[in-house]
């Protein structure tokens, strides 16, 4: 289980440090990863999984989807530059 997250956080933490060169693919393929961690714990788990901090989970989604025009502006700059 603690490699698991291991791996989990690792791949985060990937994503966090290629957002400085590509940040829009680097949020769509973060938010992608991130449901669909939630969607394999709904499913090892059960449904409950699905409730257990939902409000964290959609706050995170919410912040990803937010940074996606900022970060596709900041990419389609610096391809013009």
């Amino acid at each position: 289980m603690i490699g698991i997250v291991a791996i989990e956080v690792g791949i985060f933490v990937a994503h966090g440090f290629w957002t400085k060169n590509k940040p829009y693919s680097a949020i769509i393929i973060g938010l992608i990863l991130f449901i669909l961690y939630w969607i394999a714990g709904i499913i090892i788990n059960g449904t409950e999984a699905a409730y257990k901090g939902i409000t964290i989970k959609i706050v995170i989604i919410v912040y990803l989807a937010q940074a996606l025009k900022p970060a596709k502006v900041w990419e389609d700059t610096k391809k013009t530059m």
